[in-house]
């Protein structure tokens, strides 16, 4: 499943020496940036209001 960033975030969960402190992500970018799984209890959360932002980051991508 492909998802787009609805909402500008830090990806505190996807750390590497590019982004220490997280990957950033913008309105409009894919997520996840790179071909890494990503958990459903975390999809969850970037789906819900249930984050630190409290307001969903992510949707489901339409189409292909």
């Amino acid at each position: 499943m492909t998802y787009t960033v609805i909402h500008p975030f830090r990806d505190a969960q996807d750390t590497g020496k590019r982004f220490p402190k997280g990957r950033l992500y913008a309105i409009g970018d894919k997520f996840p940036a790179t071909k890494r799984k990503i958990a459903d209890e975390r999809l969850e959360e970037l789906l819900s209001n249930k984050n630190k932002i409290g307001k969903p980051l992510i949707k489901e991508k339409s189409g292909k």
